[in-house]
């Protein structure tokens, strides 16, 4: 777990980033991540779009169903804040 240096405006976002990052190369639906971090679905697909603008986080549809991961940009940016 790394601390929020990536200015993100709140701390789901950042929650969600770090999840990710700690699960990387896996693809997640909301309610999955909403489960995780114990909040809605609704809420991780808003905080979500925010990452996805800054190229942190990526969906993919998969049979009508969004699936999000992160991307090659924000694990990078994680393992700098984690020092590895």
């Amino acid at each position: 777990y790394v601390n929020n240096s990536l200015n993100l405006d709140n701390e789901i976002a950042f929650e969600i980033l770090n999840f990710l990052g700690n699960n990387n190369g896996k693809e997640y639906k909301a309610g999955e991540i909403a489960d995780e971090l114990d909040c809605s679905y609704q809420l991780i697909w808003r905080r979500a779009q925010k990452l996805i603008t800054r190229e942190f986080v990526e969906r993919k549809e998969i049979n009508s169903r969004s699936y999000y991961s992160i991307t090659e940009y924000g694990y990078n940016e994680i393992l700098k804040r984690r020092g590895e």
